[in-house]
């Protein structure tokens, strides 16, 4: 019981928790987007994770200096997309960026009752939809509190950052759901992978066709990504249920780890062998 509620069955209310300690949901998020980067590079498509200074040239020196005082590095991820993808000729110019998202298994976005109560795939099409407003708007606060831009919804006053922002294709949402599934242009983007793959890997690969190619790629890709997705969910729970219990999460342990690391294993002497090995038994125990 937390919170005066019993857990459920699958401990669905517990993994869909707001405000709980562990920083499970980060964890999860980023587990999911760090798969979709190397699926990306496993197709021949060059991909970066958090790309901070991707609209810095919009600012001038004194305000980007003022963004990075004023914002901690984990606030200034969230101003930037997840992923930004560069497929290579002949595909579009562009990069796209992704912004991945998740839902948890709650009412909101798992509707009992209601005309959207049996709807596939309803939950992460309704957050997919929510996501390139939610950029946009990040960027005019941007805009407006460090480049001066009016702070209006008039297409005329946009600023630089949120001008530069729209140009570029996307940001494309990647929504994923508690129970593995995605949205539509999810699946897009996964198959646009998987196609780049096969065109420009199926030689060296040996098969006979692209179309052969195509298959196996798809397979894989889809694979991965929803293997990683049931992966995190999964981890998510278990984080909790640790939680409850009073024992420190996988998250924690390796936090403790990697500052026992940092201070040298606190033996005074700079023994870092000697910390690394007080530290591994630690978190083995």
């Amino acid at each position: 019981m937390i919170n005066g509620r019993v857990v459920d069955r699958y401990a669905n209310n517990l993994a869909a928790l707001r405000n709980f300690t562990g920083d499970g949901f980060r964890t999860r998020h980023d587990a999911v987007k760090l798969t979709v980067v190397d699926a990306a590079r496993t197709c021949s498509v060059g991909a970066a994770a958090e790309v901070l200074n991707l609209f810095s040239a919009q600012l001038g020196a004194a305000q980007r200096a003022a963004f990075v005082r004023d914002n901690s590095y984990r606030k200034r991820q969230s101003y930037v997309p997840d992923i930004l993808l560069n497929f290579p000729p002949p595909d579009t110019p562009q990069d796209p960026m992704l912004e991945v998202k998740s839902i948890t298994p709650c009412s909101v976005w798992y509707p009992t009752t209601g005309q959207h109560a049996d709807t596939p795939f309803w939950g992460v099409n309704r957050r997919a939809a929510q996501v390139p407003n939610e950029c946009y708007k990040k960027a005019h606060k941007v805009d407006v509190q460090y480049a001066g831009s009016p702070n209006t919804n008039l297409p005329a006053d946009r600023g630089p950052v949120e001008q530069a922002m729209r140009a570029m294709e996307g940001p494309i949402p990647a929504v994923f759901g508690a129970y593995g599934e995605t949205n539509k242009e999810f699946i897009h983007i996964l198959a646009k992978l998987a196609a780049t793959g096969a065109r420009t890997q199926w030689r060296q690969m040996l098969f006979k066709t692209e179309e052969i190619a195509l298959g196996v790629f798809t397979w894989r890709v889809r694979r991965q990504v929803g293997m990683a997705i049931l992966r995190a969910n999964a981890i998510l729970k278990r984080s909790r249920m640790l939680l409850m219990l009073g024992l420190p999460t996988d998250t924690a342990q390796s936090r403790e780890a990697a500052s026992r690391f940092r201070v040298w294993g606190r033996n005074g002497r700079g023994d870092i062998a000697a910390g690394y090995r007080q530290a591994q038994a630690r978190h083995n125990a």
